[in-house]
Protein backbone atom coordinates (compact mmCIF):
# COMPACT_ATOMS: atom_id res chain seq x y z
CA UNK A 1 0.00 0.00 0.00
CA UNK A 2 2.85 2.12 0.74
CA UNK A 3 4.70 2.22 -2.63
CA UNK A 4 1.38 2.85 -4.42
CA UNK A 5 1.17 6.14 -2.60
CA UNK A 6 4.70 6.82 -3.45
CA UNK A 7 4.06 6.03 -7.08
CA UNK A 8 0.55 8.15 -7.27
CA UNK A 9 2.73 11.08 -5.09
CA UNK A 10 5.40 11.12 -7.76
CA UNK A 11 3.19 11.38 -10.69
CA UNK A 12 1.45 13.93 -9.10
CA UNK A 13 4.18 15.93 -9.03
CA UNK A 14 5.54 14.66 -12.42
CA UNK A 15 1.76 16.44 -14.04
CA UNK A 16 2.68 19.29 -12.08
CA UNK A 17 6.07 19.92 -13.34
CA UNK A 18 5.36 19.53 -16.46
CA UNK A 19 2.04 22.14 -16.52
CA UNK A 20 4.62 24.80 -15.03
CA UNK A 21 7.06 24.22 -17.68
CA UNK A 22 4.02 24.66 -19.74
CA UNK A 23 2.88 28.05 -18.52
CA UNK A 24 6.38 29.59 -18.01
CA UNK A 25 7.10 28.86 -21.81
CA UNK A 26 3.54 30.26 -22.60
CA UNK A 27 2.46 26.71 -24.40
CA UNK A 28 -0.71 24.80 -23.54
CA UNK A 29 -0.03 21.36 -22.68
CA UNK A 30 -1.29 19.00 -25.10
CA UNK A 31 -4.09 17.85 -22.63
CA UNK A 32 -5.89 20.91 -23.71
CA UNK A 33 -7.90 21.59 -26.69
CA UNK A 34 -6.29 22.62 -29.87
CA UNK A 35 -8.06 25.71 -30.07
CA UNK A 36 -7.64 26.74 -26.10
CA UNK A 37 -6.38 30.32 -26.00
CA UNK A 38 -7.73 31.21 -29.10
CA UNK A 39 -10.23 34.56 -28.95
CA UNK A 40 -13.35 33.92 -30.89
CA UNK A 41 -13.44 36.03 -33.30
CA UNK A 42 -9.65 34.85 -33.93
CA UNK A 43 -8.72 32.66 -37.01
CA UNK A 44 -5.24 30.57 -38.06
CA UNK A 45 -4.49 34.33 -39.68
CA UNK A 46 -5.11 36.16 -36.46
CA UNK A 47 -3.83 36.90 -33.01
CA UNK A 48 -3.65 33.88 -30.44
CA UNK A 49 -3.39 34.36 -27.06
CA UNK A 50 -1.72 31.79 -25.07
CA UNK A 51 -1.50 30.99 -21.14
CA UNK A 52 0.17 33.67 -18.63
CA UNK A 53 1.90 33.77 -15.82
CA UNK A 54 -0.27 36.37 -14.08
CA UNK A 55 -3.58 37.60 -14.71
CA UNK A 56 -1.81 41.22 -16.12
CA UNK A 57 0.60 39.67 -18.71
CA UNK A 58 -0.46 38.48 -21.86
CA UNK A 59 1.16 36.35 -24.93
CA UNK A 60 -0.38 37.17 -28.27
CA UNK A 61 0.82 36.19 -31.93
CA UNK A 62 0.35 38.92 -34.40
CA UNK A 63 0.25 37.52 -38.24
CA UNK A 64 1.78 39.25 -40.68
CA UNK A 65 -0.94 37.86 -43.57
CA UNK A 66 -3.42 39.98 -42.41
CA UNK A 67 -3.84 43.80 -43.91
CA UNK A 68 -5.94 44.57 -41.05
CA UNK A 69 -6.32 45.44 -36.96
CA UNK A 70 -6.05 42.13 -34.98
CA UNK A 71 -8.09 42.22 -31.85
CA UNK A 72 -5.87 40.87 -28.79
CA UNK A 73 -9.20 40.71 -27.16
CA UNK A 74 -7.80 42.52 -24.70
CA UNK A 75 -9.81 45.40 -22.67
CA UNK A 76 -7.87 48.19 -21.58
CA UNK A 77 -8.87 51.14 -19.30
CA UNK A 78 -7.55 55.00 -19.43
CA UNK A 79 -4.42 55.17 -17.40
CA UNK A 80 -3.31 51.63 -17.75
CA UNK A 81 0.22 51.45 -18.14
CA UNK A 82 1.33 48.55 -21.09
CA UNK A 83 4.65 47.31 -21.57
CA UNK A 84 5.10 45.24 -24.92
CA UNK A 85 8.15 42.97 -25.94
CA UNK A 86 8.11 41.62 -29.21
CA UNK A 87 9.86 39.47 -31.16
CA UNK A 88 10.09 37.10 -34.27
CA UNK A 89 10.61 37.52 -38.01
CA UNK A 90 8.66 37.59 -40.72
CA UNK A 91 8.67 37.51 -44.28
CA UNK A 92 7.33 41.24 -46.17
CA UNK A 93 8.24 40.95 -49.78
CA UNK A 94 9.38 37.91 -52.03
CA UNK A 95 9.93 38.67 -55.36
CA UNK A 96 12.62 37.78 -58.36
CA UNK A 97 13.54 34.83 -56.28
CA UNK A 98 14.34 37.09 -52.81
CA UNK A 99 12.86 36.92 -49.54
CA UNK A 100 12.71 39.97 -47.66
CA UNK A 101 12.44 39.16 -44.10
CA UNK A 102 12.17 41.96 -40.52
CA UNK A 103 11.02 41.58 -37.24
CA UNK A 104 8.89 44.00 -34.83
CA UNK A 105 10.89 47.25 -35.76
CA UNK A 106 9.79 46.70 -39.49
CA UNK A 107 12.61 47.79 -42.18
CA UNK A 108 13.21 50.90 -41.34
CA UNK A 109 13.12 52.61 -44.57
CA UNK A 110 11.15 55.35 -43.67
CA UNK A 111 6.82 55.43 -43.43
CA UNK A 112 4.20 53.76 -45.31
CA UNK A 113 1.33 57.02 -46.52
CA UNK A 114 -1.85 56.94 -45.94
CA UNK A 115 -3.17 56.18 -49.72
CA UNK A 116 -1.74 53.08 -49.47
CA UNK A 117 -4.60 50.43 -48.70
CA UNK A 118 -2.71 47.95 -46.06
CA UNK A 119 -0.97 51.11 -44.66
CA UNK A 120 -2.73 50.54 -40.87
CA UNK A 121 -0.67 53.73 -39.07
CA UNK A 122 -0.05 56.30 -41.66
CA UNK A 123 3.26 57.97 -40.95
CA UNK A 124 4.47 55.21 -38.76
CA UNK A 125 7.24 52.80 -39.52
CA UNK A 126 6.92 50.71 -42.88
CA UNK A 127 6.08 46.70 -42.04
CA UNK A 128 6.27 47.55 -38.10
CA UNK A 129 4.51 46.25 -35.31
CA UNK A 130 1.91 49.23 -34.43
CA UNK A 131 -1.15 49.32 -31.63
CA UNK A 132 -4.00 51.13 -31.23
CA UNK A 133 -6.78 51.33 -28.30
CA UNK A 134 -10.18 51.55 -29.52
CA UNK A 135 -10.47 53.63 -32.69
CA UNK A 136 -7.54 56.10 -30.57
CA UNK A 137 -4.54 57.25 -33.06
CA UNK A 138 -2.17 54.08 -33.47
CA UNK A 139 1.31 53.75 -32.46
CA UNK A 140 4.61 52.46 -33.65
CA UNK A 141 5.68 49.10 -30.97
CA UNK A 142 8.22 48.05 -32.83
CA UNK A 143 9.94 45.48 -30.81
CA UNK A 144 9.57 47.12 -27.50
CA UNK A 145 7.60 50.11 -25.93
CA UNK A 146 5.82 51.43 -23.14
CA UNK A 147 2.91 53.66 -23.41
CA UNK A 148 -0.20 54.79 -20.57
CA UNK A 149 -3.88 54.48 -22.58
CA UNK A 150 -5.22 57.78 -23.23
CA UNK A 151 -8.27 56.19 -23.60
CA UNK A 152 -10.59 52.71 -22.65
CA UNK A 153 -10.88 50.14 -25.13
CA UNK A 154 -9.91 46.96 -26.69
CA UNK A 155 -6.25 46.64 -28.08
CA UNK A 156 -5.75 46.32 -31.50
CA UNK A 157 -2.25 45.18 -32.66
CA UNK A 158 -0.92 44.31 -36.48
CA UNK A 159 1.91 44.94 -39.31
CA UNK A 160 1.94 48.45 -40.41
CA UNK A 161 2.15 46.37 -44.25
CA UNK A 162 2.71 48.64 -47.42
CA UNK A 163 1.66 48.17 -50.81
CA UNK A 164 5.21 48.86 -52.54
CA UNK A 165 5.87 45.96 -50.59
CA UNK A 166 3.37 43.25 -52.03
CA UNK A 167 0.80 43.98 -49.46
CA UNK A 168 0.20 41.63 -46.91
CA UNK A 169 -0.35 38.42 -49.99
CA UNK A 170 3.74 38.13 -49.48
CA UNK A 171 4.01 37.55 -46.21
CA UNK A 172 4.40 34.77 -44.01
CA UNK A 173 4.73 34.60 -40.39
CA UNK A 174 4.09 35.34 -36.61
CA UNK A 175 5.19 37.97 -34.18
CA UNK A 176 5.23 36.85 -30.57
CA UNK A 177 4.21 40.51 -28.42
CA UNK A 178 4.57 39.71 -24.64
CA UNK A 179 2.41 42.56 -22.90
CA UNK A 180 2.73 43.50 -19.36
CA UNK A 181 -0.63 45.32 -17.99
CA UNK A 182 -0.22 47.85 -14.90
Amino acid sequence: MRVREIVTFVAACITIAAAVVAIRSCKPLSILPDNWGVTPEASDDAVETSPSTSESDFVKRVSSTVADWQSTGIQIQRGDILSFAASGSVTHWKGNGRIARCGPDGTGDGACSGNEPCCLAPGLGNNALVGKIGSASPFRIGSSKTVTASTSGTLYLGMNETVHCGGCADNDGVWTVRISMK
